[in-house]
């Protein structure tokens, strides 16, 4: 099996170009994928982990793998290039070389990777240098599982709860009927009706129970039944959860995860299809998180749940049944790195939520016309990964945002002051935006369709700023 690797150069180190195959398997330079360390900093790693002299400035990586079939690999660092002494963080993976692209965001964990991307990171280094081994473990490999969105939900609040007595979970009809979306299904069985309790119609009072549980030791997760009537309970989030903290100089933390799903869910008309991501992430004290796909949904959540802050995890009702691949182990996925969904070199794609789907989507058929996007999905959209994508468009010299949300004071917004400010003179062209209709959804079925942002619009926009329409 031939594979061709790619090093990186990163700030203040170098990876040399001596890479070892064990088991047969020869590896040979490609080329470079990434030539800032900061970039990847930005993906979920711990770029100044580095122990030696001068290596502070980020020996991380990415690996361009091509090939045929499948192989298992552990990547280490070594100062002296001996294979038993490797420092591997460790980082385990499976790389099915032979599909899409996935950049890997954390560590420590199984990930089926679609080619080529594969990310590693130092733990030494010597003298200004890091140096990598990469070789075959056939013991490495362990099954990727398919799970549902909701089923992701229901295992990072399970495994959340047995790790922390003080973890309770609230809402409509989480516990008896097993969550609204069956998202917290077994949770009653397992931990009793003191951690799992089902409340009245009355989103600010229980928003406003959940606020003085946290300030009392607790760490409550918080479920609306939509984001839509999280409008009832806002005075709670915003006034107290949110600046508790600040107001209190310190003295109380308020570690509450608020969540439900958010945004359009079909035909529910103007009052339960509304997104309100941008209303949240403009509060200082909130962070505000909308995972796109099973994997990120468990790692985002198990995140939230632990972090001191109040944190807004947004859902979708249209995705409680998607499935896809996540490890059996547990891990966690920091909140504030995107994830480069699909890379390429010709215009940059950012959005979040399950609108990315229809980023995907668009990808893979411009692909068949020659044209090659970058997603990036932010995951986060308080705190904003802004780096990843500016570097991103200082590739592409293109930008395109994709939102399921109004237009005005949108997410999309502010990606486009930022990159202005911190890439203008790397546009080749305006960046443009598509978001929903300026007008709240209709119950009609054409008119929610003319409401959204779909494919053909995405389309049209990334040959607009080709100058190709």
């Amino acid at each position: 099996m031939l594979f061709r690797s790619a090093l990186a150069v990163c700030i203040g180190s170098q990876f040399r170009g001596h890479l070892e195959g064990v088991g047969g398997n020869s590896i040979q330079t490609h080329r470079i994928v990434c030539a800032n360390g900061q970039c990847l900093a930005q993906r979920g790693l711990d770029a100044s982990v580095a122990i030696g002299d001068n290596c502070h400035g980020a020996p991380v990586g990415f690996f361009e793998l091509e090939g045929l079939g499948e192989a298992k690999f552990i990547v280490g660092i070594d100062d002296k290039l001996n294979a038993s002494r490797v420092q591997c963080c460790p980082i385990r993976r499976e790389l099915n070389l032979g599909g899409g692209v996935r950049n890997v965001a954390d560590t420590n964990q199984y990930l089926h990777v679609e080619p080529f991307y594969f990310v590693i990171r130092a733990t030494k280094c010597h003298k200004n240098r890091a140096e990598v081994l990469i070789f075959a473990d056939p013991n490495s490999y362990k099954a990727m599982r398919q799970i549902q969105f909701r089923e992701a939900v229901a295992e990072a609040m399970s495994e959340e709860m047995r790790h922390d007595q003080n973890v309770i979970l609230m809402g409509e009809e989480v516990a008896e009927y097993n969550g609204a979306y069956k998202a917290s299904k077994g949770m009653l069985d397992e931990f009793g009706p003191k951690r799992v309790l089902d409340t009245p119609i009355a989103e600010l009072g229980f928003a406003g129970i959940a606020v003085g549980a946290a300030m009392n030791g607790l760490r409550p997760i918080v479920e609306f039944m939509t984001f839509n009537f999280s409008m009832v309970a806002i005075d709670q989030i915003i006034n107290n959860a949110a600046k508790m903290r600040q107001m209190s100089g310190g003295q109380f933390n308020i570690p509450i995860v608020f969540r439900g799903p958010t945004a359009s869910a079909g035909q529910l008309a103007a009052t339960h299809s509304q997104a309100f991501e941008s209303w949240y992430a403009n509060c200082p004290g909130l962070k505000v998180v909308v995972p796109s796909n099973p994997y990120d949904m468990k790692g985002l959540l198990k995140a939230a749940i632990r972090d001191e802050d109040p944190v807004i995890v947004m859902e979708s009702e249209q995705m409680y049944g998607d499935k896809g691949e996540v490890p059996e182990e547990e891990y966690t996925i920091p909140l504030g790195v995107a994830d480069i969904k699909r890379a390429g070199t010709d215009v940059t794609v950012v959005s979040f939520g399950k609108i990315i789907k229809v980023a995907l989507q668009a990808a893979e058929e411009l692909a068949e016309e020659g044209i090659s996007l970058e997603v990036i999905d932010l995951r986060t959209v308080r705190p904003i990964d802004y780096d990843t994508v500016i570097e991103s468009v200082k590739k592409t010299n293109r930008l395109v945002c994709l939102e399921e949300a109004w237009p005005l004071g949108s997410i999309s917004t502010e990606i486009t002051y930022m990159v202005q400010k911190r890439a203008f003179d790397y546009l080749d062209a305006p960046v443009i935006r598509l978001t929903t209709a300026d007008t709240p959804a209709a119950y009609a079925p054409t008119l929610l369709e003319a409401f959204l942002p779909n494919k053909e619009q995405l389309i049209q926009a990334v040959k607009q700023v080709l100058y190709r329409d």
